[in-house]
């Protein structure tokens, strides 16, 4: 009988542990950095693998969502939580199935501590091994304690202490500016030197042996998903309630990975080709057209596009002659009478005097009544948070051939270089709308408002290389934070 297959078993780690550390445990781990929003499902994991969560940004990136490591676990996969952002989200998601280990973890479920920053430090960056260089306040808790047990410190020293740098902001409780808080509260100085000549000699307290404890958990999983004999472990907790895939999700995941290498998830692709093209919006009119008219046949707009297109012209005749799109004319004559049946009653009124309004160019507000009308439907087309319109917009963009061919530049907000790429991008789109202000411009490229674009545009999901030809615009210097301006959890 052939040995089951090895299934992959992936760490992140940083300032809470080496990966030296994790290897000597777990020889066969794929160790990486603390995790961040947007990557765990690019990983790839699946039935029988494992994902053990120590250390992870929260601050300077996003945090890795609860519906990611949901999805996850939905997929088949063990995901293991500890010391850190791991500790975190064990405890939120203990009921779905996470494994929590260890103390920090239990402190967390029982709600003895509650606060994120008991776990956020200051660190290095990769190139600095992510060293610590502050204190977390749980380890701050156990170090003290054992310190007052010693009779290094005294246990109002120890209160000094903890109290003195949980009234500090987690960025400032570094070694030194602790010792001084302690100070002003009345600790004596020369133990103070002992609290920090002990610390020395023993630099790793409880979220260090919290993510021993979670490798070993972890290693023993994947063994016995190795064994010849044992049955998969299966996890403590079971998920009883359904796992709801939202809009969310559906953006998250990626879905494409270009010729370089990049995955791309749905919402950068529609955010590329939003941008890749003035002529962008007669494509993405089509689509929520599309779509909107799917649903007025009791369909859901995601359904696969070979039955909806027949669906489509079964009930109104219409068909894409080739052109991989369905003609704007014949939807505005199948859409208009349907908007009722979406509970878009009052969109006639909307054009002339509502809200609606200014969602439309001008010219657009004196179009024939059913043109506007359906103009402005396919504005407020993806205005849901709950509505998937990721699938079946990059499902036609794909038909289209219109996916993204290579990575692009990422801009953070702060770039004094991105208001010259801006003004580039909205020149060429006023091109064909001089006289259009800018919130319609851009729902009409599927882009909710301009904070919507920015953090696509800080996502390196706008098609910037495509305007590279009208003028030169430099790059943004690389997107590297100062070695001590990172944070974890």
């Amino acid at each position: 009988m052939a040995d089951a297959p090895r299934p992959r078993l992936v760490v992140t780690a940083g300032p809470t542990i080496s990966h030296d550390e994790v290897l000597e445990l777990l020889p066969q781990a794929d160790v990486r950095p603390p995790v961040a929003a947007g990557q765990v499902l690019e990983w790839g994991l699946g039935p029988g693998d494992v994902l053990v969560v120590i250390d992870g940004y929260f601050l300077q990136s996003r945090a890795v969502r609860h519906k990611e490591l949901m999805a996850l676990l939905d997929a088949g996969a063990t995901v293991i939580g500890a010391s850190s952002m791991g500790a975190l989200r064990a405890a939120e998601l203990a009921a779905h199935g996470m494994l929590g280990v260890g103390s920090v973890y239990r402190a967390y479920h029982r709600g003895l501590i509650q606060a994120d920053d008991e776990v956020t430090l200051l660190h290095a960056d990769e190139d600095g091994d992510h060293r610590a260089l502050g204190w977390a306040l749980v380890d701050l808790r156990a170090a003290a304690r054992a310190a007052a047990e010693r009779g290094v410190i005294t246990p109002d020293e120890e209160r000094h202490l903890v109290e003195g740098a949980a009234s500090m902001p987690f960025t400032a409780r570094r070694h030194d500016a602790v010792l001084a808080k302690a100070r002003e509260l009345g600790a004596d100085p020369d133990r103070l030197r002992d609290f920090r000549l002990m610390c020395r000699r023993q630099p790793r307290w409880a979220k260090h042996h919290d993510a021993r404890r979670a490798l070993l958990v972890a290693r023993r999983i994947a063994s016995l998903r190795t064994s010849r004999s044992a049955p998969a472990a299966e996890p403590a907790t079971r998920r009883t309630e359904p796992f709801h895939t939202t809009s969310y999700l559906h953006a998250w995941r990626p879905v494409y990975e270009d010729p370089t290498g990049r995955h791309w998830n749905a919402h950068d692709i529609a955010a590329w080709a939003a941008t890749a093209s003035a002529g962008f919006p007669d494509t993405f009119r089509a689509i929520a057209a599309e779509c909107l008219l799917l649903e007025s046949l009791g369909l859901p707009a995601d359904t696969a596009l070979p039955e909806a297109r027949g669906a489509i012209a079964e009930s109104t005749g219409l068909t894409d002659a080739g052109t991989g799109l369905l003609s704007w004319p014949g939807l505005v004559a199948a859409l208009h009478p349907a908007l009722p049946r979406l509970g878009l009653h009052d969109l006639a009124t909307q054009v002339r005097e509502g809200p609606g309004r200014s969602l439309l160019c001008p010219h657009e507000r004196e179009l024939p009544a059913p043109e506007a009308q359906v103009t402005l439907a396919t504005r407020l087309w993806r205005a849901d948070p709950q509505y998937d319109w990721q699938s079946p917009t990059v499902e036609r963009l794909a038909r289209l051939g219109r996916l993204p061919s290579g990575p692009e530049r990422a801009y953070e907000t702060g770039d004094p270089q991105l208001r010259t790429a801006l003004l580039r991008l909205f020149a060429s789109w006023r091109t064909t709308s001089p006289s259009c202000e800018l919130l319609p411009r851009l729902r009409a490229r599927g882009f909710l408002d301009l904070a919507d674009l920015l953090r696509a545009a800080a996502r390196g999901a706008i098609a910037w290389s495509v305007h590279d030809n009208d003028q030169n615009v430099p790059g943004p210097a690389p997107r590297t934070p100062p070695l001590e301006n990172r944070r974890t959890a």
